[in-house]
């Protein structure tokens, strides 16, 4: 099956966001060297993670072009979701930290063991059964439908990452300073974002979805690094 025009189209957009994603990551690392504040490097590392159930899309889409077809279905499912406990574990430090949430280290190891024991389901089926993790999808030879078991995989991860963000953004618009308040919105409208296209995804494929997801990235990069120029056009005095 060769590509249309409308798969192109969602290709396109589905690379625009990858490089979105790691343009706004390799901005917050940076910030590490000048402020020398390990959190900025994890969550930028952390950040570039989140958007790694778009990779294979974006790959198979460029191999695509030029062969007609895309990455296979293992190759698919392990780019698509193999590493994200990994980012997640990253991430979680990093907001529970901020949050100074006191019994960090537990709430690490709880889901450390239940990102071990969704690891091995993982691996699992993806040597025996891999019809519980994805199959190929007539509707495009780049993308996949996803299983049950990858659909609880990525349940878990997206809900995590959304809790562990929503707090972090409640509790930073509860600092009574100005600059943190505004923080706390752009975090909370960051977070919106990412849940809308988020769920846009999984109900209809559409380039509208990327470009919300997309401005998720841009919003929170603005939340987490708060430029100056931003910072004094919305609290002027």
């Amino acid at each position: 099956m060769g590509l249309t025009t409308e798969m192109i189209m969602i290709g396109i957009f589905n690379l625009l966001l990858v490089l979105v994603f790691i343009i706004v990551a390799l901005n917050i690392m940076l910030k590490y060297w000048k402020a020398k504040d390990k959190t900025f490097l994890l969550t930028g590392i952390a950040w570039f993670g989140i958007s790694e159930p778009w990779w294979p899309a974006t790959v198979s889409f460029l191999i695509a072009l030029f062969t007609g077809k895309g990455l296979s279905i293992h190759t698919y499912i392990i780019i698509n979701a193999a590493f994200l406990p990994i980012f997640l574990t990253f991430w979680l430090w990093v907001m529970l930290d901020l949050m100074g949430i006191k019994k960090k280290a537990i709430l690490i190891i709880i889901h450390l063991l239940i990102s071990l024991i969704l690891e091995l389901l993982f691996f699992y089926f993806l040597f025996t059964d891999v019809s519980m993790l994805g199959t190929t999808t007539k509707m495009s030879p780049v993308d996949i439908d996803f299983g049950p078991i990858a659909q609880v995989f990525l349940a878990y991860i997206l809900t995590v990452f959304l809790i562990s963000g929503f707090s972090f953004a409640i509790k930073t618009l509860k600092i009574d300073d100005p600059r943190h308040k505004l923080r706390g919105k752009f975090l909370l409208l960051a977070f919106l974002l990412y849940l809308t296209g988020a769920i846009l995804e999984l109900i209809i494929y559409l380039i509208i979805n990327k470009l919300i997801i997309l401005s998720s990235a841009i919003v929170f990069y603005i939340a987490f690094v708060m430029p100056e120029k931003i910072e004094k056009l919305f609290l002027k005095k």
